[in-house]
């Protein structure tokens, strides 16, 4: 694919880790701003663990993994979308 952009950090996409910038804003927080960036933040990190548990799922050969990674799908993605009403309600 494409080369990334040198100050693109190729974790924040593929595995759902949060940017410096995104860390920063979090420590800097507080109250209300706080729970919106934190939660946004665990939405983008769930998703990205949802990711890597789906490729398992499809690729991996070890039943047991795949079995952990079915599990983790289903709790990541439960937790997930309570997070989003969390956010909606806020």
């Amino acid at each position: 694919g494409e080369p990334a952009a040198p100050d693109h950090d190729m974790g924040d996409h593929m595995d759902g880790m949060l940017s410096d910038d995104q860390l920063a804003a979090l420590e800097k927080a507080a109250g209300e701003d706080f729970d919106r960036l934190f939660l946004t933040g665990m939405i983008q990190h769930h998703e990205g663990a949802v990711d890597m548990a789906e490729s398992v799922i499809e690729d991996g050969e070890d039943p047991r993994v795949r079995e952990l990674a079915e599990q983790i799908v289903t709790t990541q993605t439960a937790e997930i979308t309570t997070m989003k009403k969390l956010l909606e309600a806020s």
